[in-house]
């Protein structure tokens, strides 16, 4: 049986060991029987105990600040667009894209809407953004329109997808602003970063 005290002035009395162990005064006691003796009563320092308590409440506020900082980052959303006739390309086979001046590839009309990290650098704002997936029709060698539905890894924009800041309420004053996407390439995560100057 183990007791231990953090408190002044008491006497451990709970095993004749310690029985004749005199009252110790502001310090720590841990009781052992190990044997008939008062040897078996050996001091324990306080500060020791509140060092691993204050160490095991250090660790857990750090793993909580940790998890906080993990979390994704919302200040703003965003609206990418193609309008409808305005993506008309010739397919690239090695981009897997519409890309090139022709008229067998077709982007797909689209207005998503994206949350967005922003930002502020010198000049302006930077916004980060994902890119899930694209639409686009290829037409093939039988006069047959295709839908195809890829990834947006390594996506190569067009001059026909935009995007429109909706809803910013960390910074209002970029709600509105429309960004051509021409000459931005997605990462190989989907992930790509546009500027917007100084409003």
């Amino acid at each position: 049986m183990q007791q231990l005290w953090c408190t002044g002035c008491e006497r451990l009395t709970h095993s004749d060991a310690c029985a004749a162990a005199p009252a110790v005064e502001f310090g720590c006691r841990r009781c052992s029987r190990y044997g008939a003796d008062q040897s078996s009563c050996r001091k324990v320092d306080c500060f020791t105990i509140l060092d691993e308590l204050m160490k095991k409440h250090l660790l857990a506020t750090i793993v909580a600040v940790c998890s906080i900082s993990a979390m994704p980052t919302t200040d703003c959303w965003v609206h990418r667009k193609v309008e409808l006739g305005a993506g008309i390309y010739e397919y690239n086979a090695n981009r897997h894209a519409c890309y090139d001046a022709g008229v067998d590839c077709v982007i797909e009309p689209c207005d998503e809407s994206k949350p967005g990290v922003v930002n502020p650098v010198p000049g302006g704002f930077t916004i980060d953004l994902v890119l899930d997936e694209v639409r686009f029709s290829v037409l093939d060698e039988s006069g047959n329109w295709n839908l195809i539905v890829r990834d947006g890894k390594n996506y190569p924009f067009t001059p026909s997808d935009y995007i429109v800041v909706s809803s910013c309420p960390a910074y209002p004053q970029l709600e509105g602003v429309s960004v051509n996407l021409a000459g931005i390439t997605t990462d190989e995560e989907g992930h790509y970063t546009v500027f917007i100057p100084m409003p």
